[in-house]
């Protein structure tokens, strides 16, 4: 039997139809050829179409490629198969199996050595086999191209880069300029130099963008030195203070206002490229912005509408739009920058949408589709200490908003879980008054937002506010069926997953913050508007705290020389329209200067120890413990902040507000349990308050009609105490209705509510009246103690 070379360079028996091939290929042997492999063409389903087989030519010695198909009659001939929807990609069964990046390279040959590594790699063949291929089982996955190093190998890479970013593809390029390989070689003059090479040092090859790079440019250089340039384009473009021209024409053409191209910009992956933009309005003011270069996709009219909002004055006309495009492709500033979707900590600086705080080797800058006048700055510190940080001294609902909104660019750094913190109490109260004071450490009073929106428009918010602070006023506003889940989702720091039109998964939104809130009611009153019943998870994220400070005042308990907690609200509230955004900023200048973040983590985690070893309850439960370190880096980021002479508070200020608000919060919920616990007792409490009488006949008594019995009662000679005896489905089924049936079950046996048999299990066998021995519940006078 005649042996067959597989897509993997290993041996099989062929099917009866490659025989034919197998010895046509011994024939050319005979004949001086020397073989090297014979590749094959498979459909999805793995049913060969057609072969290629590759030898040595016995004058030239260089490569010999011959097609082999069948004809309708069965007959072999020396050509490729017309093929109605493309040429089938080598290896078609196993890139459809494996959902790893793929790699392309050019020929079959080199895609058998990859294979043998364990690469998922095909090819299209040859260079001029690129545009009769069929990509489409590639859309929307990772390809990486490895193109060989010679100006056909480019020119394969390029045209397979078009097809395949038409197919929203994401493609690099190995960087062959940093392999130092001769020329016209390819990957398997790079295994020959390279023996030993494994899968990780293959996928481990440096990477680049599609575009041809500088590098890649000398190589195709050295080969047509005799070519002349390609047109510039850019040159075409000049910019000074009336706007941007397009020379090209007999008169210069105007494009819009004065419009720089600062930098190019790209992530750490080095992708989600784009094009830092400065220019300025009609009033003069300056907008830099950096706009993602997926705006120019289709006609760009969102790239445009943004650009106008912003205030560029912008030509009208296609051919003006047109030229605006290319004038933003063209450029190619020197300065590159690196690019990050959310603001916040990405170490060692600190990104805020117009502003990067912090020192590095890069510039690295917030990438958007949509340019935000978020975190405006107005007046000095020293005004913002004096009208505002000084009012909230004495006040621990103040000092507290103030100590959260530093709190929050502190996670990072400390490590800690994001979370809510949620003012309760009447209307008028203060609530909002000290929303905007914590708002005025980032930006104008509009950084305040209301609860009044979707959870994808909660969520775009939250991706804009990451490491920083949220403040959402109403809670009451947004829909109860959505609250407990929008707790969750901005506690988690991650939105929603969703599909790319490719079916994909796209990159979720993340974060991490924390938020603050108000209302007339807290989460579970809310939730339970709705019929549903709030989690001990969801109200440990959303920390309820009664706006009430129990002084008379509202939420205010020094009013600092004012006749009224109405005239002290609005002193207040006039100072955050005034001066607001700075405090932030210095904060953030102050940390950044630590020369060793770690220092900054010990510092903060210290401070947390302390508050906790201080106001920490004994039998405290994981949950009182999780919402008690919370406060701890609140406390903490208060006593950073004034330590660095930001707040202007004496040291202790925020520790001692943020000790009364989590003993409030502990009071207001009912003591230091689990909340299951507290949950457990008091859903079984109510059912017997409700269905005591009416539910559980008298045992012993024979005249008993009870409807929709519940089981049976005993009441002692004193009616000073009641047993119940609990039919097995209306425990699980009514009173554990919406419980954890097990845990509740091991929390009534802790508490001595449930008597236990002998061998002590919760249920007891007890002989009832008109049902004989069966199983049953037994409840004690204990369950009321």
């Amino acid at each position: 039997m005649p042996e067959v070379f597989n897509n993997n360079g290993s041996r099989e028996f062929p099917r009866p139809e490659q025989i034919a091939a197998q010895r046509y290929t011994k024939k050319l042997i005979r004949q001086g050829f020397k073989k090297q492999a014979l590749h094959i063409y498979q459909s999805v389903d793995g049913q060969t179409i057609y072969w290629r087989i590759r030898l040595k030519h016995p004058v030239t010695s260089e490569k010999w490629i011959r097609p082999l198909s069948c004809d309708e009659k069965g007959n072999f001939i020396l050509k490729e198969p017309e093929f109605k929807q493309g040429k089938p990609l080598y290896r078609l069964p196993q890139l459809i199996q494996n959902p790893a990046t793929i790699w392309v390279v050019e020929g079959e040959f080199c895609a058998d050595h990859l294979a043998k590594l364990g690469i998922n790699v095909t090819t299209s063949g040859s260079v001029d086999s690129v545009q009769v291929t069929d990509w489409s089982p590639l859309t929307g996955r990772n390809v990486i191209i490895w193109p060989d190093n010679d100006i056909a190998g480019i020119q394969y890479g390029n045209a397979v880069t078009q097809h395949l970013q038409a197919l929203d593809c994401k493609v690099h390029w190995v960087d062959i300029a940093q392999l130092n390989l001769p020329p016209k070689a390819d990957c398997i003059d790079w295994l020959a130099e390279h023996i030993g090479t494994t899968l990780q040092d293959v996928i481990a090859l440096p990477l680049m963008p599609p575009p041809e790079s500088e590098r890649q440019k000398s190589v195709v250089s050295q080969e047509t030195k005799t070519q002349p340039p390609n047109e510039d384009r850019s040159a075409f473009f000049t910019v000074n203070t009336k706007g941007v021209f397009y020379w090209a024409e007999e008169e210069p053409r105007w494009i819009c206002s004065s419009m720089k191209i600062k930098a190019l910009a790209r992530d750490k992956l080095s992708e989600n490229w784009g094009r830092l933009l400065e220019f300025a309005d009609a009033d003069g003011r300056v907008h830099t912005w950096a706009m993602p270069m997926e705006m120019l996709k289709g006609g760009g009219e969102e790239l445009r509408g943004e650009l106008l909002r912003l205030g560029l004055e912008i030509a009208t006309g296609i051919k003006a739009r047109n030229l605006l495009f290319e004038y933003i492709v063209t450029s190619k500033p020197e300065a590159r920058a690196c690019c990050v979707k959310r603001t916040g900590w990405h170490p060692p600086v600190f990104v805020f949408p117009h502003r990067t705080i912090g020192e590095t080797t890069e510039m690295v800058i917030y990438q958007s589709e949509n340019p935000t006048q978020d975190y405006q700055q107005s007046g000095s510190l020293e005004e913002w200490q004096r009208t505002i940080a000084s009012l909230c001294a004495g006040n621990s609902r103040l000092v507290l908003a103030v100590s959260c909104a530093f709190a929050a660019m502190l996670l990072y750094p400390a490590g800690a879980e994001s979370g809510g913190i949620n003012l309760v109490g009447e209307s008028s109260s203060g609530k909002t008054t000290a929303l905007r004071v914590a708002a005025s450490i980032y930006g104008a009073p509009d950084y305040m937002h209301r609860w009044r929106a979707t959870t994808n428009g909660l969520e775009a918010l939250a991706a804009l506010r990451s490491d920083t602070l949220l403040v959402l006023d109403e809670l009451a506003q947004v829909d109860a069926k959505e609250a407990g889940e929008i707790a969750y989702m901005l506690a988690n720091g991650n939105g929603k997953a969703r599909a790319a039109r490719s079916g994909l998964a796209r990159s979720r939104a993340e974060w991490r913050m924390l938020f603050l809130s108000a209302g007339e009611i807290g989460l579970a009153q809310h939730l339970e508007e709705a019929g549903k019943k709030a989690k001990a998870g969801q109200e440990v994220r959303l920390v309820d705290i009664p706006a009430n400070a129990n002084k008379g005042l509202g939420i205010f308990e020094n009013l600092h020389d004012q006749s009224s907690a109405a005239d002290f609200s609005r002193e207040l509230l006039e100072a955050t329209t005034k001066y607001y955004g700075i405090a932030a900023q210095v904060f953030l200048e102050t940390l950044t200067a630590i020369p060793d973040i770690a220092t900054l983590t010990t510092t903060i985690k210290k401070l947390c120890r302390q508050f906790m070893a201080d106001n920490l309850p004994p039998k405290a439960s994981g949950q009182v413990h999780r919402v008690c370190e919370r406060f701890a880096l609140i406390a903490a980021a208060g006593e950073l902040a004034s330590s660095y002479g930001i707040t202007g508070w004496y040291e202790g200020e925020a520790s001692r507000a943020a000790k009364q608000c989590f003993c409030d919060w502990i009071n207001y919920r009912g003591g230091v349990e689990n909340q299951e616990h507290t949950q457990v007792l008091s859903q079984v409490r109510r059912f017997f308050e409700s269905h005591g009488e009416s539910r559980f006949s008298e045992l012993g008594s024979q005249n008993s009609r009870t409807l929709q019995r519940a089981g049976f009662k005993k009441t002692d000679p004193g009616n000073t105490s009641t047993i119940y005896y609990v039919l097995p489905q209306v425990f699980r089924h009514e009173i554990c209705g919406g419980l954890d049936y097990r845990n509740a079950v091991r929390i009534l046996l802790a508490e001595g509510c449930l008597l236990p048999d002998a061998y002590n299990n919760a249920y007891r066998r007890e002989v009832l009246p008109g049902i004989g021995r069966a199983r049953c519940y037994v409840f004690t006078a204990k369950l009321w103690e």
